[in-house]
């Protein structure tokens, strides 16, 4: 009968403890995610990619993005080439390969969301058509690109419109517009603003002041590639992170790039002190 040597008993709880703070350690991974690329190309909008990050790394983690095709972006994702597909929108059919928060599709204001962003109409300067929040009024079709779940959240504020799914970027269809093509454009207000500042549309294309809708967008991550566990420690991040000094930074420098940033006001001229009088000795 084998018997167990005094000396090895003894290193049974300790390597046991090691094994168990082994197990309740984080797993370093580097995610391979694909990039909307809308969020490339405005300052503001890469200011989102850095919160992706940030949150990545304080989670243990690394981000390998990726900007391409939005509608490839997530049919990739589905078939397991992409860990992720962000920053992306919620709705029900996204909902069933990506993780979402539980609130995603209800609650614009959800703590774990990366970014609630304005969209906004476009058409021609020519026109003299304001968009007034009456959606039924705008000029159609409505352009939009191939691939996005915009043409489905238009949809919803009155099924009568006419939208027409075309081109692979906003960008294509700002170009339409140009060409005398009939109808308007809904596109995210931040990008659009960015892009419009172009010589070929400065001057040939208006955004409207009014908001047509609000859309939140997430870190959206794999359910075949990625744990409930490790999405929700990266998301938890998320709110801690817009509190801190780093991403006020982030967003300055983002807002100085774009033209967008405030005025800063000329501080106060301090108030003139007058010199403290030493006290007099006192009478001994």
């Amino acid at each position: 009968m084998f018997l167990m040597s005094n000396r090895f008993k003894l290193l049974l709880p300790a390597l046991a403890c090691v094994s168990a703070l082994c197990s309740g350690m984080v797993q370093a991974r580097e995610f391979n995610v694909c990039l909307n690329p809308r969020f490339t190309k405005d300052p503001m909008l890469k200011a989102y990619v850095e919160l992706m990050n940030l949150a990545a790394e304080k989670a243990g983690h690394t981000l390998s993005a990726v900007p391409m095709n939005w509608e490839d972006c997530q049919e990739m994702v589905k078939q397991g080439q992409f860990d992720g597909a962000m920053p992306a929108i919620w709705n029900d059919k996204r909902a069933e390969f990506l993780h979402m928060p539980a609130d995603a599709g209800t609650n614009l204001d959800t703590p774990f969301a990366l970014a609630k962003l304005d969209y906004a109409l476009i058409t021609p300067v020519g026109s003299s058509y304001e968009y007034n929040g009456v959606i039924t009024s705008v000029p159609q079709p409505i352009l939009v690109p191939e691939g996005y779940v915009l043409a489905k959240e238009i949809a919803k504020l009155d099924p009568s419109l006419k939208i027409t799914s075309i081109g692979a970027d906003d960008y294509d269809n700002f170009v339409r517009l140009t060409r005398g093509e009939p109808g308007s454009v809904i596109a995210l207000k931040q990008y659009a603003k960015k892009v419009l500042k172009k010589p070929q549309f400065r001057k040939t294309l208006k955004l409207s002041k009014k908001t047509v809708f609000a859309k939140t967008f997430f870190m959206a991550f794999s359910k075949k590639s990625v744990s409930a566990d490790e999405v929700m420690k990266m998301w938890k991040n998320i709110p801690v992170i817009k509190k801190s000094p780093a991403w006020e930074k982030i967003q300055a420098r983002a807002a100085s790039a774009s033209g967008s940033a405030p005025a800063v006001k000329p501080a106060p001229s301090p108030v003139p002190v007058a010199p403290q009088q030493p006290t007099p000795p006192a009478a001994t």
